[in-house]
């Protein structure tokens, strides 16, 4: 009884002339030259068996997914310098930082858009210790970010009535519109940037 295996076809440049061979194999010949592009099928197979070796890096790594704001993310990045960033591991809720897991010592590789949100991807280089000034620092930043929200919702009443006295009520009323708006992005840009501040470390790769 016999058994053959067929041997794995791609599509390669030929290495001499970089004519397009397509449905090559390590004992192909250029369909232009005539010059062997195993060298090429072989450079292809390892090619794509580190890009399956590097997904599953990704895929074993310690989860640092969030579903509408939920879950866990790195915050609080900090460059290490030679490409390297370290950055803490937290649990959060609607993106509010809750419970800090750990610090990870990172090498950031790329952030992609996937169905309406940002995705990022990098290698997990060490561990090194959780911090309790960088996590102090986190929940500072978020209290400074949340307060003008929280203070003008627990005082809309007075805030309404003072800014429409002072300005009145028709101008007041837009007034008002806009200093929750103001209050709003306040907080969104410390929740967002200040403390997430990861596009930094992608921006410095991507350049």
């Amino acid at each position: 009884m016999s058994t053959s295996t067929e041997a794995r076809r791609v599509t390669v440049n030929c290495p001499a002339c970089q004519t397009v061979n397509v449905d090559a194999d390590v004992n192909t010949l250029c369909s232009n030259c005539g010059a062997p592009v195993g060298t090429a099928v072989f450079q292809h197979s390892v090619d794509e068996i580190r890009k399956v070796t590097e997904r599953m890096k990704e895929l074993s790594a310690p989860s640092f997914n969030t579903f509408n704001g939920f879950g866990t993310t790195l915050l609080d990045y900090r460059d290490l310098g030679d490409g390297k960033w370290e950055a803490t591991r937290w649990v959060v809720a609607a993106m509010l930082p809750l419970v800090p897991l750990g610090t990870y010592v990172i090498r950031p590789k790329r952030q992609e858009n996937s169905y309406g949100r940002m995705e990022s991807y990098f290698d997990v280089t060490g561990r090194a210790p959780l911090a309790p000034a960088r996590v102090l620092r986190v929940y500072a930043l978020m209290l400074l970010g949340l307060a003008p929200v929280v203070l003008g919702f627990l005082n809309s009443s007075w805030i309404d009535r003072t800014i429409k006295s002072a300005f009145g009520p028709k101008l007041g009323g837009i007034v008002a519109v806009l200093t929750m708006l103001a209050a709003i992005a306040w907080g969104a840009y410390f929740i967002f940037f200040r403390i997430k501040n990861d596009s930094k470390a992608y921006r410095q790769k991507s350049a």
